[in-house]
């Protein structure tokens, strides 16, 4: 793979990974009630802080290709980053809920 190919993956990294996290994430919360519900069983948390790492993920990714792009590579890589970084505030505040509140409650 030659540089520039690298650069444009890296700016596109934020702004695949940090919506796929979300709506993975949003899934998942579609469906909790009925996995999360079963006494013993929290690893709601878990499910949600991996999507929350992936945002984050994201966010980096672009962030290095914002560094090493130029003119539109570089909008779209910092585009990218601060929408990820936007989408991974929902997810802190769920990861949050899944820690404090029981597994129905989240």
């Amino acid at each position: 793979m030659s540089a520039a190919w690298r650069v444009i993956w890296l700016a596109l990294a934020g702004l695949v990974l940090g919506p796929v996290a979300w709506m993975v994430s949003t899934e998942i919360g579609q469906f909790a009630p009925v996995l999360f519900c079963r006494d013993g069983l929290r690893w709601g948390g878990g499910l949600v802080g991996l999507c929350l790492a992936v945002a984050l993920a994201g966010a980096a990714l672009s962030w290095r290709g914002h560094a090493a792009g130029q003119g539109t590579l570089r909008f779209t890589a910092a585009l990218g980053a601060l929408l990820a970084l936007l989408l991974a505030l929902p997810l802190l505040l769920q990861f949050l809920a899944t820690l404090v509140l029981g597994g129905c409650e989240a």
